[in-house]
């Protein structure tokens, strides 16, 4: 089935306007139409992305309803455009269709054999094992991770090059790019207790003289944090509910029920509530891929299957940090500490493994 990934907002400008005509299934051709409103060359490209190679659209054909909508524009009636596609759908392809204007590219539409995909990436859900997998199987080159660093992440998703994507970004975040309408959607989720504890004790463990460098990397929110809990003696229950208590700001953002922050409607309450886990619930029917840590396999082989990537996901895992500094999930006292930043990630997940 042949996919269009478009954002309408971008067709409509004060130099040009774009229109693709909905795709008939078993359709021979591509149609649209391009109106010129400016007095400057204008071309329409269509660019197959695998080999960068160009193609100039002829847009002559006649688009009869047009001149009403543009009389100032010369032979409106004559701007339509036709593209013949013969194209082996076993194999996968994506093609560009951008408009030329004074020299620069404005990207309109892709034309591809699947959907792009964007991964909502729930930190310490065995995120980078699926990074890494996918940056694979897509290609290094139109894939962009931690898209939470790069400053205009949104303008790279909208030149239409890229076929992967996956950040720190609450979903509410990621849908203000109208673009990523057009992409499957993938998040992983984990157990609560060992999801918070390895949080804690990753954040911690930046703090540790071996991790001098990657403690620098971070902002001075985090570094902070990480000497806050380089204090606490995890391995006792009631400094662990001590230093817990004594979160606020960032610091209680970072920790407080994090899984459903990732998924819920309302990205600005302080504090993650009941109405949250109703949102965060519903907003699971947008993503069509959801994994659980302890299956991370048969979630990636669920994408290779989808995909038809080549290869097989074999039990490997990245970016584990073993040292839990003596967070120990089997203690009682230790979970009634850990409670208040999980008890409704806890409700999540038990939707999660009732739904399996």
């Amino acid at each position: 089935m042949l996919k269009y990934i478009y954002d309408t907002t971008k067709w409509n400008s004060d130099e040009f306007h774009f229109h693709l005509d909905e795709y008939q299934v078993n359709s021979s051709k591509i149609k649209g139409w391009v109106i010129n409103k400016s007095n400057l060359p204008c071309k329409l490209l269509f660019i197959d992305t695998s080999t960068n190679e160009q193609h100039a659209i002829t847009c002559d054909h006649l688009r009869p309803n047009l001149p009403s909508l543009y009389p100032n524009v010369k032979n409106a009636n004559n701007c339509g455009f036709e593209i013949p596609i013969d194209l082996d759908m076993e194999k996968p392809f994506k093609y560009k269709l951008c408009i030329e204007l004074n020299n620069k590219l404005y990207p309109v539409a892709a034309i591809m054999s699947y959907s792009p995909l964007l991964f909502v990436h729930i930190a310490k859900t065995a995120g980078s094992t699926v990074n890494n997998f996918l940056t694979n199987a897509f290609g290094v080159e139109s894939s962009l991770v931690h898209v939470e660093s790069v400053a205009d992440w949104g303008s790279k998703v909208e030149a239409l090059d890229l076929n992967y994507i996956s950040g720190h970004i609450p979903l509410t975040q990621f849908n203000k790019v109208n673009l990523l309408k057009h992409f499957e959607k993938a998040i992983t989720f984990r157990e609560p207790y060992s999801h918070v504890i390895s949080h804690l004790a990753w954040v911690k463990a930046l703090a540790l003289p071996e991790n001098r460098e990657r403690f620098l990397n971070h902002p001075e929110y985090i570094q902070n944090l990480s000497q806050k809990l380089s204090h606490c003696d995890f391995s006792c229950a009631n400094s662990l509910s001590k230093l817990i208590s004594s979160f606020e700001g960032p610091e209680f953002l970072l920790f407080d029920n994090t899984q459903t922050r990732y998924i819920r409607k309302n990205i600005q309450k302080p504090k993650v509530d009941v109405e949250d886990i109703v949102d965060a619930i519903h907003n699971l029917k947008n993503f069509r891929f959801v994994g659980l840590d302890d299956d991370i396999d048969g979630f990636l082989n669920q994408l290779v299957d989808f995909y038809g990537f080549k290869v097989k996901s074999e039990n490997s895992r990245d970016n584990v940090l073993n040292t839990k500094f003596g967070l120990d999930p089997s203690r009682d006292d230790i979970k009634k500490s850990l409670y208040p930043l999980i008890d409704k990630d806890l409700e999540i997940y038990q939707h999660l493994i009732n739904r399996r």
